[in-house]
């Protein structure tokens, strides 16, 4: 059913990683410091915005929905890795953020501080996922006992 509330919590997923492939980063002392996702780390990020669409419309197929979310919360964590360890290998203290603040004479020590909104970016997804799983059973459960019926 495309008008449950399962369309809703997997929309909001499919926009949550959208912005969050498109803004990452990090913070040091006044200044936004751009990270770079890998090309891995956007192509999962991707991989899940297309896997919320494709379960948005395969409503007639609750289980395959239920198996889509479970790959979707599956690439989630993987997506969670992927950003820690790019924000982990990132220059620490004592490193200037950018080369353009070096050029333009611009004494920054980075303290590195991660963005928190768009880090919880995958974090609530995961939790939107759950939810839509919930709601896909209880579709599943209402459509069996209804056949009980007949």
């Amino acid at each position: 059913m495309i008008q449950r509330i399962q369309t809703v919590w997997l929309f909001v997923v499919a926009v949550l990683f959208l912005l969050f492939t498109f803004n990452p980063g990090a913070w040091t002392e006044g200044f936004q410091y751009e990270t770079e996702l890998s090309i891995a780390t956007k192509t999962v990020n991707i991989v899940v915005v297309l896997l919320s669409l494709i379960t948005i419309f395969s409503y007639k197929n609750r289980k395959l929905q239920i198996k889509l979310c479970g790959s979707i919360i599956a690439l989630t964590i993987l997506s969670i890795i992927l950003t820690a360890s790019v924000f982990l290998l990132s220059p620490g203290e004592g490193v200037p953020p950018t080369a353009d603040l070096a050029e333009q004479g611009i004494e920054a020590v980075a303290h590195l501080r991660w963005d928190f909104v768009s880090m919880f970016y995958p974090v609530v997804s995961l939790i939107f996922t759950v939810l839509a799983i919930v709601a896909i059973n209880k579709d599943e459960k209402l459509v069996k006992s209804l056949d009980r019926l007949r």
